[in-house]
C-alpha cells in the first residue's frame, strides 16, 4: 500500500509541476463542452427557405404552398414565374430548394391522373437538404391522401370511409433514442465522450513522454505493477468525477435523455476510463517530447470518431479503419452508452461491446505495464 502511495503522489507531483497539465485534465472536461455543444443549441433546425413556381395557379397548387409554408422544417421564402429563376435562387444559395408546380397540377388529381412535382435541393448543407426533402414528402403525402378521399367521396363513400380507403396502411413510429430526431441530440453525447477519452489520454501521454524526456522514470520499484497502478490513480479518480458530471450534469443541462442501470454502467464507465489512460501512456511512450505527445493524442480525436461506426456503419469501413475501431475504447463504449442509457437495453443485448471494452482494458493495461518496464530499464540508476 505505501508504494502504491508513492507513486501515487510522485504523478501528483509531476501534475502540479505542470499547470498546463492541470489545464488539459481539470479545465478541458469541464469547459470544452460548452464550447464545442453551443452550437447546438437550436437542437434541430425549422423554417428551411424554398422558393416555389406555381405554373397551374390554381386552388389546390395554393394550398400545397400553404401546406409548404406551414410544415415545421419548411418556409416559402418566395414564390417565382419560371423554373430558371427558381433554380437560379438555388444555385446562387438564396434558398435550399426550389419546387416546380406543373400546369394542370389540379385537374391531374381531380382525374386520378399521375403528375409531377419537380425539385431542386442543395446538398451543400446536408442536414437542411434532407429537412426540406422530408417536409416535401410528407406534404405530398397529406395531398395524395386528401386527393383519393375527395375521389372515394364523388363515388358516394362517407368521409369517414374515404379516409380509410385514402389511407389504407396506417404507421405508427415509435423513435427510441434521439426521440426529437435532431442532429444536436444525436452529435452532442458522442462529442462529450471523447472530449472525457482524449482529455485523460492526452494527461497520461504527457506524463510519461516527459518522464521519458528527463530520464525520471519510475524509481525501481518492487513492482512494476504496482507503479502503473499509482500512476494511473489520480486519474482515474479525477475522470471519475469528471464521468459522474458528465454523464448527469452535461446530458442534463443539454437536454439529452439517458438512464442507464447505475449497477452496470459505472463499472463499465470504470473500464473506459481505465482504457483511456493506457491508451494514453502507449501514445507517450513513444515520444521524448510532451508537446509532440499531445498533438499525437490530439491529432487521433477527429479519425477515432469517423471510424468509431457512430456516424457511419463499420460494416462499411475499409478493413484498416474496422482494425483501428477495434484496438481503442470508443466505439464499444458510444455503443454501450446508447444501448443502455438512450435504449434501455440489458447486458445480455451488449454483450459483444461489454466484451470488447473490457477485453481492451485487460490488454491495453498488459501493454502499458510492458511498455513502462521498458523504459523503467531505460532509465539511469539512481
Amino acid at each position: 500500500m505505501k508504494t502504491v502511495l508513492s507513486a501515487t503522489q510522485n504523478e501528483l507531483a509531476r501534475i502540479l509541476r505542470e499547470p498546463w497539465i492541470l489545464l488539459i485534465i481539470i479545465a478541458a472536461p469541464l469547459f470544452y463542452p460548452f464550447l464545442y455543444n453551443s452550437a447546438y443549441l437550436a437542437r434541430h433546425e425549422t423554417n428551411v427557405p424554398a422558393v416555389i413556381c406555381d405554373l397551374d395557379r390554381s386552388a389546390t397548387s395554393r394550398e400545397f404552398i400553404r401546406k409548404v409554408d406551414a410544415h415545421e422544417l419548411s418556409e416559402v421564402f418566395a414564390i417565382v414565374a419560371s423554373p430558371d429563376e427558381a433554380r437560379k435562387m438555388v444555385e446562387q444559395g438564396s434558398v435550399t430548394g426550389a419546387f416546380i408546380i406543373p400546369h394542370g397540377f389540379e385537374q391531374s388529381l381531380k382525374s386520378s391522373e399521375r403528375t409531377t412535382i419537380r425539385s431542386w435541393i442543395s446538398n451543400a448543407v446536408l442536414m437542411p437538404a434532407s429537412d426540406l426533402g422530408k417536409a416535401l414528402g410528407d406534404c405530398i403525402a397529406s395531398t395524395n391522401a386528401e386527393s383519393t378521399a375527395k375521389f372515394f367521396s364523388s363515388r358516394g363513400f362517407n368521409s369517414r370511409r374515404s379516409v380509410e380507403f385514402s389511407k389504407p396502411i396506417q404507421v405508427s413510429i415509435a423513435e427510441m433514442a434521439n426521440t426529437t430526431s435532431s442532429y444536436g441530440e444525436f452529435i452532442i453525447p458522442a462529442i462529450l465522450i471523447l472530449i472525457l477519452q482524449q482529455s485523460l489520454a492526452a494527461g497520461t501521454a504527457v506524463s510519461v513522454s516527459r518522464d521519458r524526456r528527463s530520464h525520471a522514470h519510475i524509481d525501481r520499484p518492487e513492482s512494476t505493477l504496482v507503479a502503473i497502478f499509482g500512476r494511473v490513480l489520480p486519474y482515474v479518480i479525477l475522470f471519475s468525477i469528471h464521468a459522474s458530471i458528465l454523464f448527469t450534469v452535461q446530458f442534463s443541462i443539454w437536454k439529452i435523455p439517458f438512464s442507464p442501470n447505475p449497477l452496470l454502467f459505472i463499472p463499465l464507465v470504470l473500464f473506459f476510463i481505465i482504457a483511456s489512460a493506457n491508451y494514453g501512456m502507449i501514445i507517450g511512450s513513444i515520444f521524448k517530447n510532451p508537446l509532440s505527445a499531445l498533438l499525437a493524442v490530439m491529432f487521433t480525436t477527429y479519425p477515432i470518431f469517423l471510424v468509431s461506426g457512430y456516424a457511419w456503419p463499420k460494416e462499411l469501413l475499409p478493413p484498416l479503419f474496422k482494425f483501428i475501431s477495434d484496438i481503442v475504447p470508443t466505439a464499444p463504449f458510444l455503443q454501450i452508452t446508447t444501448g443502455l442509457g438512450m435504449l434501455h437495453g440489458s447486458a445480455i443485448d451488449l454483450l459483444n461491446p461489454i466484451v470488447h471494452l473490457a477485453i481492451l482494458t485487460g490488454s491495453s493495461g498488459i501493454i502499458s505495464l510492458l511498455i513502462l518496464k521498458s523504459l523503467w530499464k531505460e532509465s539511469p540508476q539512481k
